[in-house]
């Protein structure tokens, strides 16, 4: 199938996507209802995984899950998940992570039995996938919904005919976001949408221009640091520059660890440095700071990007300013986001098992 004339490589249907995003944010939130948990007891374990941009997802639940102190979480990733791992499954709530609900699933889902009880967070929905011709997916989310499985959904359904997708993996972090607050009755702490979204838009942050300007170095490496929490679980970013540009992936690192050997290896070989500075955590900003510091003294290319928004916040905020940088540079570089390299060359894995 020919790409259409006036968008041959996909600038116009991505521009579009990344405008529609705080729109589905805002409905999201302003429907919270739709995210909110099941009861679960004090002490429950969670098992938790998910693939692509919904591996961040999975982590970015697991960390919020140990943080709340009542109850157990570990990630497990989705390619260990098979029925000879020997994971501990009994007792155990399984939570999994799928925009797009891709055959890689079936790892986990095929034990679904083994756990108490299954949480699945997906785009999907069963009319969709048949619609779309993706019967066994169709018959699966079936199967799960007969089941009575927690069945969280989040924009946008059917995101393909570009490779990199922008809305799922900031709505999926919104999902999240929701759906742990309600587990905690957390309430009048949350940041609006509305402001966020006014907030990056209006501050000029100045990351498109660093990244344009230091686009040859982006092919080859680049390095992003990050508070411990969103090093954990901040891998979407780096999707974008892989994903979005074909640039190698940006080494995602917290402070403290930059310190440790990644430093002193820029210092051989420079390379470019991007800071995400919290501005609410003062002990963070203060590394920060000293990183700052640190790659200034021997000269290095560093750009630090404010992240305003409080705790558990900021993965939003950050998604939304890697967005608005995004897209310049896939015009400026000329990426080809339909028919993109290895396109169809992937299925030995993408189709497993």
């Amino acid at each position: 199938m020919n790409p259409p004339a006036a968008d041959p490589l996909g600038h116009g249907v991505l521009a579009a996507r990344l405008g529609a995003i705080p729109g589905y944010l805002r409905e999201m939130a302003s429907s919270a209802a739709g995210f909110q948990a099941r009861s679960f007891a004090p002490g429950e374990s969670f098992l938790v995984t998910g693939i692509g941009s919904s591996e961040a997802h999975a982590r970015f639940l697991t960390w919020e899950l140990n943080r709340s102190g009542t109850v157990r979480a570990e990630f497990v990733p989705l390619a260990a998940m098979d029925s000879s791992a020997g994971f501990d499954a009994a007792g155990r709530t399984l939570v999994l992570f799928s925009q797009g609900l891709s055959r890689n699933v079936r790892l986990v889902l095929d034990q679904r039995a083994r756990f108490s009880r299954t949480v699945l967070f997906t785009a999907s929905t069963t009319q969709g996938l048949l619609t779309a011709g993706q019967r066994e997916r169709g018959d699966l989310l079936s199967a799960l919904q007969s089941e009575d499985a927690e069945i969280v959904r989040f924009p946008l359904e059917q995101e393909y005919e570009i490779l990199i997708r922008v809305i799922g993996p900031a709505c999926g972090f919104l999902a999240v976001r929701l759906w742990v607050d309600s587990l905690r009755g957390a309430n009048g702490s949350a940041p609006s949408i509305e402001t966020l979204s006014a907030m990056v838009s209006a501050e000029e942050d100045g990351l498109a221009s660093f990244l344009e300007t230091h686009a040859a170095a982006g092919a080859t490496g680049l390095r992003l640091l990050a508070p411990p929490a969103l090093a954990q679980f901040g891998q979407n970013l780096v999707c974008k520059a892989v994903e979005g540009l074909f640039w190698s992936p940006p080494q995602l690192l917290d402070f403290l660890s930059f310190a440790h050997g990644p430093f002193q290896q820029l210092a051989a070989r420079p390379a470019p440095v991007m800071i995400l500075r919290p501005t609410h955590d003062l002990q963070q900003a203060g590394l920060a700071d000293r990183a700052l510091a640190m790659c200034r003294s021997i000269g290095l290319p560093v750009h630090v990007i404010p992240l305003n928004a409080p705790a558990g916040w900021e993965v939003v905020e950050s998604e939304l300013r890697f967005n608005r940088a995004l897209l310049p540079l896939v015009r400026l570089l000329g990426v080809n986001q339909r028919d993109w390299p290895g396109r169809g060359a992937d299925a030995p894995l993408y189709a497993y098992p």
